[in-house]
C-alpha cells in the first residue's frame, strides 16, 4: 500500500494552475507514474497456445480482478415525430437545453432539464429532474426512479409521449 503514496508531492511545492469553468476552481494533482516494463505484463506466448485473458503476476495483498464490460443499448421512438432514439450511454440527459443528450426545441412545455435515464447492470431507469410539468409512466407522475422494460411507454410533461423499443447488450 506504501508504494501508492511513492511520487506524490505536497501541494505546496508545486505550482497547480487554477482551471476555471463556470464559476468554479478545482484543484489539480500531478503524479508521476512508473509503469512496469511490458514484458511483465504479458508472459511469452508460442504460437497455437491458448488465449491468457488475465494473469496474476503480482503477489501483494490486494487482487485485481478483470470483470467483463456488458455494454447495453436502449432504443425509444418519440412518438409525435417517429424518431427512433439510442441510449448506449450510463446516463442519458433529455430536455430543451443544448447541453442535454436529447433536446426537445419544439415543445415550450419541457423543462430545461427534464428527466434523465440512466443505466445500471443493463437496466435502465427513468428518472424525473423535478420538471415544472412532470413525467409519467401509465399516466401517473413518478416522484422516484423507474425501471423500463421493452414496450412500456412514458409521457414527459402533456404530450411528448415516447416508447421503450428494445433492450439490447452488446
Amino acid at each position: 500500500m506504501r508504494e501508492l503514496l511513492l511520487g506524490w508531492k505536497d501541494r505546496t511545492e508545486v505550482y497547480i494552475p487554477p482551471v476555471k469553468k463556470q464559476g468554479f476552481t478545482e484543484t489539480v494533482i500531478l503524479r508521476n507514474i512508473s509503469l512496469p516494463e511490458e514484458e511483465e505484463l504479458i508472459p511469452d506466448v508460442e504460437e497455437n497456445d491458448e488465449t491468457i485473458l488475465a494473469e496474476n503476476l503480482y503477489i501483494d495483498e490486494d487482487e485485481t480482478v478483470f470483470a467483463p464490460f456488458e455494454a447495453c443499448c436502449l432504443t425509444l421512438e418519440r412518438l409525435k415525430t417517429g424518431e427512433r432514439i439510442k441510449v448506449d450511454d450510463n446516463e442519458f440527459m433529455i430536455g430543451k437545453q443544448a447541453e442535454n443528450d436529447y433536446v426537445i426545441k419544439d415543445n415550450p412545455m419541457i423543462s430545461r432539464r427534464h428527466a434523465r435515464i440512466y443505466q445500471i447492470n443493463c437496466e435502465f431507469w427513468l428518472e424525473d429532474l423535478k420538471s415544472l410539468n412532470h413525467t409519467f409512466v401509465n399516466d401517473k407522475v413518478i416522484s422516484e426512479p423507474v425501471k423500463l422494460i421493452p414496450g412500456m411507454k412514458f409521457r414527459l410533461s402533456l404530450d411528448e409521449e415516447f416508447e421503450v423499443i428494445e433492450i439490447m447488450e452488446n
